[in-house]
């Protein structure tokens, strides 16, 4: 695992640019949401090392909710959100246009999910 933190003198630097986000939009009292946070961390896991961006925004209650929007303004995401309507699903970002390139719910297995993620990374790397 690359350490972001840390660097050795030998160490050839690798300068990491996110190209996909993976927006985890979930509320604690969402039943889809249950079952999506265990997929959303195995596609984390999955992905660890590849550029990109897993993002968990907690719509659970005003606070939480606040948090997300100002995280999700920061990233440049204000358009993404103000159309996704809900909780318990994921969207695929691409990084450099911030278009929604996927959206997957609890409907989608973890095979197909990580299919999508992987054809829109190649996606986004080749233009």
């Amino acid at each position: 695992m690359l350490n972001l933190f840390q660097s050795k003198k030998k160490e050839v630097k690798k300068v990491l640019q996110t190209q996909l986000l993976v927006l985890y939009i979930h509320a604690d009292w969402c039943e889809n949401g249950k079952t999506m946070q265990t997929r959303f961390d195995q596609l984390r896991n999955k992905f660890d090392g590849q550029e990109v961006l897993f993002v968990k925004l907690d719509y659970t209650n005003n606070t939480t909710k606040h948090q997300s929007a100002l995280l999700g303004i920061a990233l440049g995401l204000r358009d993404v959100l103000e159309r996704a309507k809900g909780t318990g699903f994921m969207l695929v970002v691409s990084a450099k246009s911030l278009q929604v390139l996927n959206g997957f719910n609890h409907k989608k297995n973890l095979s197909e999910m990580i299919a999508l993620v992987e054809a829109n990374l190649q996606e986004v790397m080749a233009s």
